[in-house]
């Protein structure tokens, strides 16, 4: 059984895990470039209420029933061509593999395609795990930026059918 999750808006009550998230070695070495965000910065961040029309950049805390255990990330919103750009992080990393991000992805994709068309991600090469986490969540090769970071995207018509294929699949086991 799945736990319940949801996605809500960060707070200033979350700045400390989002400190912790930001300087983490091994979430920063999957790509993150910009400089480790001031606790000041952070809160700023969080009390401007980013959201993908105003901002391009939507951050979403992903709670669990006992706490937040990761982020969903929207940015780089392209509002004539409904396209985005995503990251997701579960922290601490004893929340991977275990279905939740895979959970979490859906809940924001759901809400994403909306109003949005197209959903896009960056892959390290020497990151199979996320490559493989994106495959099995629907979302396909479409490229390469260079020689060390390819491109998966979904859209949205691909989404449906995914989920339309989960709920036959769900329907068709006995309660």
């Amino acid at each position: 059984m799945r736990s319940e999750l949801h996605l809500r808006h960060a707070t200033v009550q979350d700045t400390p895990y989002l400190l912790a998230l930001e300087r983490d070695p091994e979430i920063r070495s999957f790509g993150l470039e910009d400089e480790i965000p001031s606790e000041e910065d952070m809160i700023r961040f969080v009390q401007e209420n980013q959201t993908l029309k105003s901002h391009q950049q939507e951050r979403w805390m992903i709670q669990g029933s006992n706490g937040v255990i990761g982020t969903l990330d929207f940015f780089d919103f392209e509002v004539r061509s409904g396209k985005v750009s995503l990251g997701i992080a579960l922290y601490p990393k004893s929340e991977r593999y275990s279905g939740k991000g895979s959970q979490a992805l859906g809940i924001g994709l759901d809400w994403f395609f909306t109003f949005g068309e197209n959903v896009m991600v960056e892959v390290q090469k020497w990151n199979p795990i996320s490559k493989h986490f994106f495959q099995k969540n629907g979302f396909q090769k479409k490229g390469k930026t260079n020689d060390e970071i390819e491109q998966l995207a979904i859209s949205k018509s691909e989404w449906q059918t995914k989920r339309s294929q989960e709920r036959k699949a769900k329907d068709s086991f006995p309660n």
